[in-house]
């Protein structure tokens, strides 16, 4: 048997989720693209599970990987 849903506030909107996480919507947005936060898109429009969201921040995550570092120019040394 499906779980009900207790009532509308545990299903967000994309701003709401971002302001349950405290990040911007822009954040929302990639990671929902990238599939790294869970929700659900109806029409042309995110939903995202409050307990969805819960469970998901309680998961350990894996620290991200060390950005590379450009390499500096060599600079040629001139002799005089």
């Amino acid at each position: 048997m499906a779980k009900k849903i207790k009532g509308p506030q545990d299903v967000m909107t994309v701003p709401q989720a971002a302001a349950f996480l405290q990040v911007t919507e822009q954040t929302i947005l990639r990671g929902l693209r990238a599939g790294t936060i869970p929700g659900n898109k109806i029409g042309a429009r995110w939903r995202l599970s409050r307990l969805a969201l819960e469970a998901h921040l309680a998961k350990p995550q894996a620290p991200a990987p060390p950005k590379k570092r450009k390499a500096k120019a060599k600079r040629k040394a001139t002799r005089q």
